[in-house]
């Protein structure tokens, strides 16, 4: 049996590990004011901090759709998974998005 891990932005790996095989991490989305970017992928740790220094809009996140994860799963090739979760998962709503990519 092959395991492999699927999990959010929001668990910060370090690159080292994210780009691991067996690892795929698909993008949170960050949203300031009517702005929206990719967790990691439209916009670094520095330039989310220096949003957040700046103190104009402050952020709201939400979780990557279904097709987000079939893509992220599809380029790390970790197709046939049956069941996988994160801390995150449970604890920031993911989870419902994650089983829903499952089942399909």
């Amino acid at each position: 049996m092959t395991v492999r891990i699927v999990t959010d932005s929001t668990s910060d790996l370090p690159l080292q590990v994210a780009e691991a095989p067996g690892i795929a991490v698909v993008p949170a989305y960050v949203h300031f004011g009517d702005r929206s970017y990719r967790d990691g992928v439209d916009i670094s740790e520095d330039e989310f901090y220096q949003k957040l220094l700046e103190g104009l809009v402050y952020p709201a996140s939400s979780a990557p759709s279904p097709g987000d994860f079939a893509e992220v799963c599809r380029r790390r090739g970790s197709g046939g998974m049956t069941e996988e979760a994160t801390e995150a998962a449970f604890l920031a709503g993911f989870w419902v998005v994650i089983s829903r990519f499952l089942r399909k």
